[in-house]
């Protein structure tokens, strides 16, 4: 088994935002033929988030020979998730993404219930919902969050896609998460951790339990100067690659850069070529 790269197009969030067909045409001429959308406005766009039909973005995607495979939804909720689900269907897209809404006890074992529901129904569609997380955070109880959602989820109702480098700010080793939650594990979003980064890489140590990290205070604890391209920083890249081949059925690695010196294109381009020389990744 080998591990198909993807991109999440949050990477060139600014090029979406300006021409999302364009740039979904530049992405797959630098070489990415899986494609993970974001939509951060679902609540008024239950599509792709920037306003393109499921018809048009599905052409341009079989046009420019890429597979749209997986979308980030916020928020993915029972009000919107049939509208949600429909443009999916549409645009074959295989999994929908939630994150984590609450940083108490109380609060996660609600997200749970919701988590089951969409669930349900995504299987109706053909779709397969998953958990993506930023930051694992202690719940205000001293649990971890992961361990409740899923202790009180079934795995066929919610998969997990690992985020290395937030695992790793949230003080786990994502080796480690991975076998915890083998058989959860559909993918793994990478990025990478400057070599010159040595400072406190635990941002739960300066949170504490049952708090999370938001865009309006999210500069207080994480520099943009804390993300590099892959391959040139200091993560054990190929050990989540082997990690994930051996123990979990994943079928992707998922470049997601969340800041660059370079352009976005630049950025991503870089990625794409030291991606390629890990062992385990098919492109």
């Amino acid at each position: 088994m080998a591990l198909k790269i993807g991109l999440q197009l949050y990477s060139i969030k600014e090029a979406m935002a300006k021409d999302p067909i364009q740039a979904i045409k530049d992405v797959a001429a630098i070489g990415y033929k899986n494609l993970e959308l974001a939509n951060l406005n679902a609540e008024n766009d239950f599509g792709c988030g920037f306003n393109v039909s499921a018809a048009e973005l599905k052409k341009v995607a079989d046009d420019n020979d890429v597979d749209i495979f997986s979308a980030h939804i916020d928020p993915l909720t029972l009000d919107n998730m049939h509208q949600v689900l429909e443009y999916h269907a549409e645009l074959g897209t295989k999994f929908l993404m939630s994150k984590p809404y609450s940083m108490t006890k109380d609060g996660a074992l609600r997200d749970c219930e919701l988590y089951n529901r969409l669930g349900e129904e995504c299987r109706k569609y053909g779709i397969q919902h998953c958990l993506h997380t930023g930051l694992a955070p202690y719940l205000d109880d001293g649990s971890w969050l992961l361990d409740v959602l899923f202790g009180n989820t079934a795995p066929e109702n919610m998969k997990f896609e690992v985020d290395s480098y937030w695992m790793k700010r949230s003080g786990k080793d994502p080796v480690e998460v991975m076998k915890q939650f083998a058989d959860r594990v559909m993918a793994i979003h990478q990025k990478d951790l400057p070599k010159t980064f040595a400072g406190e890489a635990d941002i739960n140590k300066k949170l504490g339990w049952g708090h999370t990290l938001l865009h309006s205070n999210f500069f207080d604890y994480v520099s943009k100067d804390d993300f590099c391209e892959i391959g040139t920083g200091q993560l054990p890249i190929q050990d989540f690659i082997n990690t994930a081949i051996n123990y979990t059925d994943a079928g992707y690695i998922i470049l997601e850069q969340d800041y660059t010196k370079h352009t976005e294109m630049e950025s991503v381009k870089i990625s794409l070529e030291n991606l390629k020389n890990y062992e385990g990744v098919i492109y």
